[in-house]
């Protein structure tokens, strides 16, 4: 669980990024512009780029699904974004903690291969 919170919370935040970038214009303003030294392509480029790595991220976290399993894959996200004990409902304590440690336990392998796959991957 050494970097749960650390995948997590890049995920939240890249899903909030890309949300706000749904309508965001992609050409730079005026004062920006002339320091880019007539050269807006640029920037746009940059910031299609920097969408792509997003995506890319969002994407693989969200393929962890089809991987770990949908109810491990629940757990993780639910211990995450959920409030405290969300699971009271649904499983009985011991249940829910040994099933969570297996979750958490799996997760973490599958983002380790994201880890090595973007040692590989310039972005």
């Amino acid at each position: 669980m050494k970097h749960m919170n650390r995948y997590l919370s890049l995920y939240a935040y890249d899903l909030s990024l890309l949300k706000e970038m749904e309508q965001a214009n992609y050409y730079p303003k005026p004062k920006l512009t002339e320091r880019l030294q007539n050269r807006p392509q640029d920037y746009l480029r940059c910031m299609v780029e920097k969408k792509l790595m997003l995506e890319h991220y969002v994407h693989y976290v969200e393929e962890a699904k089809n991987v770990i399993g949908h109810e491990f894959y629940e757990i993780v996200m639910r211990d995450f974004f959920d409030v405290d004990h969300w699971y009271e409902k649904c499983y009985n304590p011991g249940t829910y903690y040994r099933k969570r440690k297996l979750a958490n336990a799996r997760f973490q392998d599958y983002m380790d291969k994201f880890r090595e796959e973007c040692k590989t991957i310039e972005f």
